[in-house]
């Protein structure tokens, strides 16, 4: 990781300043922009805010942008302030963020350096070559607890802790990011205040407040990133959990789990719906009408194709259907078969099903569909050219069968060395009810098993 003030520092002319507006939100983006104010005064550097304000700039300052999660596709405000200091004539640094989505904003401007805060953000703006994308940890995580004012929180949690008293905090989001529903005792102690950030007395005093009412607990149940940063810089045990686009696994993964050994993260909770999702991603014509028979047997919340989507993706906007992802349970078909891997990586833990079958017969079981439908709308033939990559009624049978096939290699090379996430079923072998309730953990229902949609 590196270090993202000596990298400001190094851009600092003669003079200059550093231009800093916070990622406006709750309480865990004011310990962000706590931790980011410490950090520009130890290293000496002249700064001062400009959110909600318009500053006259030197060719000597920097303009800086705040750390955080609001550079996601569920949300805008984000790359509206990114836009706004751009406005401004100087290049901007972004201090670490998750980033996914927002494809036509970043292909669009530059001068924009992003750090970000795990690799899966950071492989996303890499692909951008218009930017500068570098990694580097969340901001948060290296706030110095000995320092003033934070001593003094740092003091109150080693006096809580000498009582021996245990109270355990459920703190977990009731918003879009959450995954299932938060436990009746949560008390969501980030949502709580929503500080405007204009000055560094504010943003620290909120900081502090945040900080001391989770110094009171002795375990910490959450699925709020800062929250579990607070516990590692209070020395609390804490469980994170994921959220609904997978920023916390990917952020533990690249600073918590190295930084603070008193955080865990879980893929399964007591504290909340720990179900996993479970996404059917056979190619067309596999048998995927009849997997989601199975899933909503089984009692999931399911979701089948929606082309719908396939816009959205085109322009690689996931945001949609990311929020559809986060609502449901299972998935089967269309548009969720091409993402396999950025759903893995939203959804960390969840269960994927490969329905397949022999290539001669899927080309077969395939051409007849087309020939029963007829001449397609000219809508579902830009959709099936999108998803296949290809015209496809006039591919010829090898380049169909190639489709199907690298389908299948590109699934089975992802999950690779990963047998409890991937099952590769084959209904005409004989594949059914064992190996799927098998594979979820689920009792086998006594029926007979839902064959549908059966073509040569």
């Amino acid at each position: 990781m590196l270090d993202p003030i000596a990298h400001i520092a190094g851009l600092l002319g003669p003079g200059g300043r550093c231009l800093f507006m916070p990622n406006g939100g709750n309480l865990g983006d004011a310990l962000i922009a706590a931790a980011t104010i410490q950090r520009f005064e130890k290293a000496g550097l002249p700064w001062s805010l400009i959110r909600g304000q318009r500053h006259s700039v030197t060719p000597q300052d920097v303009l800086v942008f705040g750390g955080g999660g609001s550079l996601v596709a569920l949300y805008e405000g984000g790359v509206r302030c990114v836009a706004s200091l751009l406005e401004l004539g100087r290049p901007v640094v972004v201090l670490p963020q998750t980033c996914n989505g927002h494809h036509d904003f970043w292909t669009s401007v530059t001068g924009v350096t992003v750090f970000c805060r795990d690799a899966v953000s950071l492989a996303s703006m890499q692909g951008f070559a218009n930017l500068t994308a570098l990694p580097a940890d969340d901001m948060a995580v290296g706030l110095d607890m000995a320092a003033d004012p934070f001593s003094t929180v740092q003091a109150l949690r080693r006096a809580v802790a000498a009582r021996g008293e245990h109270r355990t905090l459920r703190a977990f989001r009731g918003d879009k990011e959450a995954v299932g529903s938060p436990p009746p005792d949560t008390l969501d102690l980030a949502a709580l205040a929503h500080p405007a950030m204009t000055s560094a007395a504010s943003i620290q005093a909120h900081a502090c407040a945040f900080l001391a009412a989770i110094a009171g607990y002795s375990t910490i149940h959450t699925d709020r990133l800062h929250v579990a940063i607070a516990g590692g810089l209070l020395e609390i045990p804490t469980r994170l959990g994921n959220d609904a686009h997978g920023k916390n696994r990917a952020v533990y993964d690249a600073s918590l789990r190295h930084r603070f050994p008193t955080v865990e993260f879980t893929t399964q909770s007591s504290c909340v719906d720990s179900r996993r999702k479970v996404f059917g991603i056979g190619w067309a014509k596999t048998g995927t009408t009849t997997l989601g028979a199975c899933l909503r047997r089984l009692g999931y919340d399911h979701q089948g194709q929606n082309l719908s989507l396939v816009d959205g993706i085109m322009r690689g906007d996931l945001a949609k259907t990311l929020r559809i992802a986060a609502a449901k349970e299972s998935f089967e078909d269309w548009p969720w078969i091409l993402l396999f891997r950025e759903l893995d990586a939203a959804f960390p833990g969840s269960r994927f099903i490969l329905t397949t079958r022999d290539p001669g017969r899927w080309l077969a079981s395939y051409r007849a569909m087309l020939a029963s439908e007829g001449e397609p709308t000219a809508e579902m033939a830009r959709i099936r050219a999108f998803l296949f990559g290809m015209d496809v009624r006039s591919a010829t049978d090898e380049e169909l069968v190639g489709r199907f096939l690298r389908h299948r290699d590109e699934v089975l090379g992802h999950f690779q060395g990963r047998p409890h996430d991937l099952l590769v079923v084959d209904w005409e072998r004989g594949d059914g009810w064992a190996e799927v309730s098998g594979f979820l953990g689920l009792p086998q229902p006594d029926e007979p098993f839902p064959h549908l949609n059966r073509r040569p």
